[in-house]
């Protein structure tokens, strides 16, 4: 937590176009303007996505009913990169139990993240 904050202090926040291009470069696919993670059988339909507003970004998941729920939402000026990987810290997406970056973006077990949220399965990609 102290290393987080003293990067925040030291370092330039993420801005909204930094957070895309690591979104892009990363596996993630623009669906319906935001940058979305999808599950492998299901390529066009969005289970995740980083809504980019102004000076904020959300964090979303899909419900099985369609609607959308925010999970966790962050300024961009408390975003920083991770030195090793470039993900961004501060939004919880390096505390999210199934999620990594090797080599594609996994987001497997959902369901922890929330009592609200349903689990989803990555299955094999």
């Amino acid at each position: 937590m102290l290393d987080y904050l003293q990067k925040i202090a030291d370092g330039p926040a993420m801005t909204k176009d930094e957070l895309t291009d690591w979104a892009m470069k990363n596996g993630w696919q623009m669906i319906g303007g935001h940058p979305s993670l999808t599950r492998p059988n299901r390529p066009a339909e969005a289970i995740v996505r980083l809504v980019l507003k102004g000076t904020v970004v959300q964090l979303e998941i899909k419900k099985p009913a369609g609607k959308w729920d925010k999970i966790a939402s962050a300024p961009y000026a408390k975003l920083v990169p991770d030195d090793e990987t470039g993900m961004p810290i501060g939004l919880g997406l390096d505390t999210i139990a199934g999620f990594s970056m090797t080599p594609h973006i996994r987001f497997c077990d959902l369901g922890q993240m929330s009592a609200s949220a349903t689990s989803h399965s990555c299955g094999p990609l």
